[in-house]
């Protein structure tokens, strides 16, 4: 029975603290790919598909399944299984919003973009909740300002 190695893709303004508690349970605590540097959702797949060879199980959230769907075009056979969670294979439909993101984050700092950004990253209920409300602005600051205009810029671009 083929071993596979799990890929762990955070979405927009998250990092490997998002999946922690998933990784600290599995075996194969895999890796996590790296959405920081890239301004393109191919380049961030091609990163991803180097953290190891063999077969893969890409683990995506939201940018994150367009970075594991990039990936399954590039290495079809690499693919084991895949999860995508809280995301679609379309063309993005809020490019303006995110162009207004974009240019708030330059003009006017990053902080305003966190809190602006906060109730459509989480529930009611997460709302409310001060350590995840912690975490994710935690995760954003790790991010920052370039990342998120990076990672908003890939998003931008992605293919359909």
């Amino acid at each position: 029975m083929p071993s596979f190695t799990p890929i762990f893709i955070p979405g927009l303004l998250c990092t490997e603290l998002l999946f922690a508690k998933q990784r600290a349970s599995l075996p194969n605590q895999g890796y996590v790919a790296d959405t920081k540097r890239h301004d393109s959702i191919h380049e961030m797949a091609l990163a991803a598909l180097d953290l190891c060879d063999g077969p893969l199980v890409p683990i995506g959230l939201s940018m994150g399944g367009y970075v594991a769907l990039e990936m399954a075009r590039l290495a079809p056979q690499r693919m084991g299984a895949m999860a995508l969670l809280s995301t679609n294979c379309r063309g993005d439909s809020a490019k303006s919003q995110r162009q207004q993101a974009i240019a708030l984050a330059k003009h006017k700092g990053f902080q305003g973009v966190t809190r602006h950004l906060m109730s459509r990253l989480l529930s009611e209920a997460a709302l409310q909740d001060e350590t995840i409300v912690a975490d994710v602005l935690a995760m954003a600051a790790d991010i920052g300002r370039i990342g998120f205009v990076q990672q908003q810029t890939a998003i931008l671009e992605r293919r359909a």
